[in-house]
């Protein structure tokens, strides 16, 4: 099979175009709809206007996905990351993807105990980054793509004494958004969970309560600190940080009262709340101007791979 790269790039920079625009467009007609004070009285050509929007968004995106994958389904033999090219030669423990520098870590296929319950689960083998993204990787992202930085930067940078923090204020589209860009996605909250307790069923990710092993209400840090500052004492099995504590971080996963899962919990929560299996949930908007509920101000995220042989 061959492929014209340069023809594939070219058409899909122009259906990223078409997506931005689509997405202002949305945008604008949310602000709209935000000045009217009872729903009767929203204009019904606007909210047809909406309703094609999110349909032709829907549409876009799944178009540019396709595009994205050409590259890597005419890679010759070896294992493909779905994140780039897997380590040559035997089976590695860590990986950096080239595209964000994001280390990533193996977890094996197998069982594990799931929940509070600890249910048997089995998943595949997959790769997770060790640490959340942070607000210095996420600024690489915006600086390429254009999307609009986090409120909490007050620009397009963010400030130097929380660059190694982990990202905030990033909404659902906003973070699967940079998921594409980087080749990978959100984790499930079953591969989440396995990252940080390992095969073992423990309730955090290196053992029992210890104070001084997360960021967590105890900690008394009154907000975030750097990925990695309890490492290697709050390490989970497979050697990942920040799993438990700092700020919570979504899942693609869909919670049984509406919206996405979150886990790991976040600087202001007692130790229970931290547990791995502890689950919370926040619901995503289109926007994340749209409204107060979906806006993830103290919530982060980390991407997941998954080995595909071609």
């Amino acid at each position: 099979m061959s492929v014209d790269f340069t023809e594939t790039e070219s058409e899909l920079a122009s259906l990223r175009r078409q997506l931005a625009e689509a997405r202002e467009n949305l945008r604008l007609i949310q602000e709209r709809k935000s000045e009217f004070v009872m729903g009767t009285d929203i204009p019904l050509d606007l909210i047809k206007r909406e309703r094609q929007l999110v349909e032709r968004i829907a549409e876009l995106e799944q178009r540019v996905e396709r595009l994205e994958r050409v590259p890597q389904q005419t890679v010759g033999s070896a294992t493909s990351l779905g994140l780039g090219t897997h380590p040559s030669g035997p089976a590695r423990d860590r990986w950096r993807n080239p595209k964000d520098g994001k280390e990533m870590v193996r977890v094996p296929a197998g069982k594990f105990r799931y929940g509070d319950d600890k249910k048997e689960v089995e998943l595949p083998e997959f790769w997770i980054s060790k640490a959340p993204v942070t607000n210095a990787e996420y600024a690489r992202f915006v600086a390429e793509t254009g999307q609009e930085p986090p409120k909490p930067w007050k620009g397009k940078t963010p400030p130097g004494k929380i660059a190694d923090h982990p990202v905030t204020d990033v909404s659902w589209h906003h973070v699967t958004a940079y998921a594409k860009w980087a080749g990978g996605r959100l984790p499930t909250e079953e591969e989440w969970e396995k990252a940080a307790r390992g095969t073992d069923a423990r309730e955090y990710p290196w053992g029992e309560w210890t104070k001084g092993c997360c960021n967590s209400k105890e900690a008394g840090t009154g907000g975030t600190t750097p990925v990695g500052q309890y490492s290697p004492q709050g390490d989970s099995p497979y050697g990942c940080v920040d799993m438990a504590g700092n700020v919570w971080e979504w899942t693609t996963s869909e919670h049984e009262l509406g919206g996405r899962v979150l886990r790991g919990g976040a600087f202001f929560n007692k130790g229970r709340h931290v547990r791995c299996a502890f689950r919370f949930r926040l619901i995503p908007l289109i926007h994340y101007r749209s409204g107060p509920d979906n806006r993830g101000r103290y919530v982060g995220f980390r991407l997941v791979a998954v080995p595909v042989r071609l």
